[in-house]
């Protein structure tokens, strides 16, 4: 059975919630930590989610006072395999959401997992972030938006590094827009993914800003990946 909530008032007071799917898209703005914390032990309460999804674009509110305590909710769901965050706009640094993943890691039977991260404040510190995702023990699928942040050129050679040790992934989308990458990052970043053991495809967006040379545009499609066997890849330069 699946289950959405546009409101946190509808939420908290919903009686069923021997659910399997849960969708949080709630609208308005949070504005304490008093309603995050009601959300998240309200979500506690359900115990046989199999699919979450949790909305907080343009919430920074309640990314502030709730992401961490989400994490302390979402690890107690021991049958969730698909776990979709929105957090753009979230005016959050790396170390916020690194700590909300660590929290999150718990729950390794997740298999799926979405994280909008557009438009926050996640630089050299990227590397971090990677690195708890590639712990997720059972990870098969990544979708990962950190467009319009600030990676630099060294910073996106290391999130290809961390993303490498992802030893289970098999799908990774990787929206990397308006950031700093340049020639030298989005080589780096390419060598680096074409070492995924196990990737089967692949879906790179590295347009908009980030100063790719055509040049090494030619270079990144029909060189890097040659000796990889996708199933299927896609490049947007």
């Amino acid at each position: 059975m699946k289950m959405q909530f546009g409101t946190v008032d509808q939420f908290l007071n919903e009686k069923n919630t021997r659910v399997s799917s849960l969708q949080l898209l709630f609208k308005q703005k949070i504005v304490s930590a008093q309603v995050a914390k009601q959300i998240t032990n309200k979500l506690q309460q359900f115990k046989y989610l199999k699919y979450l999804e949790v909305d907080m674009s343009e919430n920074p509110q309640l990314c502030y006072y709730g992401l961490s305590q989400f994490g302390d909710s979402i690890k107690l769901q021991m049958n969730l395999t698909t776990l979709e965050l929105n957090m753009k706009n979230g005016f959050m640094n790396s170390y916020q959401v690194i700590e909300f993943l660590n929290q999150v890691k718990q729950c390794t039977s997740i298999t799926t997992m979405t994280l909008n991260l557009r438009a926050n404040f996640i630089s050299e510190d990227v590397k971090d972030l990677a690195c708890v995702i590639s712990q997720f023990q059972n990870l098969k699928t990544l979708n990962l938006d950190l467009s319009g942040n600030s990676i630099s050129p060294q910073s996106a050679a290391n999130l290809g590094k961390e993303l490498s040790n992802c030893q289970n992934l098999q799908h990774l989308s990787l929206n990397l827009q308006f950031n700093w990458i340049q020639d030298q990052g989005a080589i780096k970043l390419c060598q680096w993914l074409s070492n995924c053991k196990n990737l089967l495809s692949l879906h790179l967006d590295i347009s908009n800003k980030n100063e790719v040379s055509q040049q090494n545009k030619k270079q990144l499609t029909k060189k890097l990946f040659k000796s990889k066997q996708f199933l299927t890849y896609k490049i947007i330069l």
